[in-house]
C-alpha cells in the first residue's frame, strides 16, 4: 500500500542518515547490517569486501553468528561455487533452503546450520566490491519487499564503502604531502647555504639558518620585509 511505501522510504532515509553520521566504516556497515536483519526478521548477517587482485572475500562486519564461524574471517573463491556464482550476478541471489540447493557447497556454512540465504552482491562502477549477506537457521521464502528493500541497501552499502575508502586515501595523500613538507622544512633549515624566498609581491617569506649566519640577520627581523 501507498503507506507502507512510506514508511519502507522513511525507514531508508533514516538508515542513510545513520550511515552518514558514522565515524568508521565498522560503525557505518554495522548500521546496514542491524537495520537488514530486522527489517526481514532474520537473525544473522554479514558484509564481505571482495578483493578482486587476490580473489578473495574477508568479512567486514558481522552480526548473529557464532565465534567459531567466525574464525573464518576470509577465504579464497573457490570456481564453480555458490560464491564464485553470487559474484558473477548483477542481482541478488536467493536461496530458500540449501539443503535443496546442489551447488551449495559450504561446509563452514553448513556447520553453522545456515539454511536461508539472501546475497547481494555490491557494485561500484560496475565493479564488484563485497556481498551483503542476510541469513536464516530455518528454511523461509522471502517476499519482493524484502529483496527490494535489501538491494537499496546494498547500494547504501555500497555508498557507504566508497566513502571511507576516499577519506583513506585522502589521508593517506594528506599524510604523504605533510611528510614531504617536513623533509623539505629539514632542508632549509639545515642547509649551510643562503636560501630566501619570496611571494609574488617580493615579501620575504623563508629566511633560512645559513642565510641568518652569512648575512647577518636574524630570521625573524626579516620576514615580511621587500627582498630588494
Amino acid at each position: 500500500s501507498t503507506q507502507q511505501s512510506i514508511a519502507v522510504l522513511r525507514e531508508l532515509y533514516d538508515i542513510g542518515v545513520l550511515v552518514n553520521a558514522a565515524h568508521c566504516i565498522e560503525d557505518a556497515l554495522n548500521i546496514i547490517i542491524d537495520k537488514s536483519t530486522v527489517f526481514v526478521n532474520m537473525p544473522a548477517g554479514s558484509i564481505a569486501f571482495y578483493d578482486a587482485g587476490t580473489g578473495e572475500l574477508r568479512i567486514a562486519a558481522s552480526k548473529g553468528f557464532s565465534k567459531e564461524f567466525l574464525k573464518t574471517d576470509k577465504w579464497k573463491v573457490k570456481p564453480n561455487s555458490m560464491t564464485a556464482y553470487i559474484l558473477s550476478q548483477k542481482k541478488s541471489v536467493i536461496i530458500s533452503d540449501v539443503q535443496k540447493e546442489p551447488s551449495f557447497n559450504n561446509p563452514i556454512m553448513l556447520n553453522e546450520g545456515i539454511r536461508a540465504i539472501i546475497a547481494i552482491p555490491l557494485f561500484a562502477n560496475s565493479r564488484i566490491i563485497g556481498i551483503l549477506y542476510v541469513d536464516d537457521f530455518k528454511p523461509r521464502e522471502f517476499t519482493e519487499d524484502d529483496i527490494s528493500f535489501l538491494s537499496l541497501l546494498g547500494i547504501q552499502a555500497t555508498f557507504a564503502i566508497e566513502k571511507f575508502q576516499l577519506l583513506k586515501e585522502l589521508k593517506s595523500n594528506n599524510d604523504i604531502l605533510l611528510e614531504a613538507k617536513d623533509y623539505l622544512q629539514n632542508v632549509l633549515n639545515d642547509s649551510a647555504d643562503i636560501i630566501i624566498t619570496a611571494d609574488i609581491d617580493g615579501k620575504i617569506v623563508e629566511f633560512n639558518r645559513g642565510a641568518e649566519s652569512i648575512l647577518g640577520y636574524k630570521r625573524d627581523e626579516v620576514i615580511g620585509s621587500q627582498v630588494s
